[in-house]
């Protein structure tokens, strides 16, 4: 009897399935706009905003200062309905806030 071959499976892969079984996958999602805030957002923005945090569906934006917040308010929709579609997250709202350094 011949064993079957086994392949390297990569480490993600892996992980993603091991939280996807204990239900933390919505959490793993979240997690993403930390991790990809830059690549989706695009340094020139994300230089002057960053997530602060997630609660109900509510995420809010830390920014750089008043000047950005209102340009920002004016992206709200747009940056809502791409934040929700390249995470694949459930989102009802982004509220802006003015933080000293938003990188932090």
């Amino acid at each position: 009897m011949t064993r079957p071959k086994r392949f390297p499976v990569h480490i993600g892969n892996i992980l993603e399935d091991y939280f996807q079984k204990k239900g933390w996958s919505e959490k793993l999602k979240e997690y993403k706009i930390w991790t990809h805030w830059t690549e989706v957002m695009g340094k020139n923005l994300a230089d002057r905003c960053q997530p602060l945090h997630l609660r109900y569906g509510v995420l809010t934006i830390g920014v750089s200062n008043s000047t950005w917040l209102t340009q920002l308010q004016f992206m709200k929709f747009d940056l809502l309905e791409k934040i929700k579609k390249v995470f694949g997250i459930t989102l009802t709202d982004i509220r802006f806030k003015i933080v000293e350094n938003p990188k932090n």
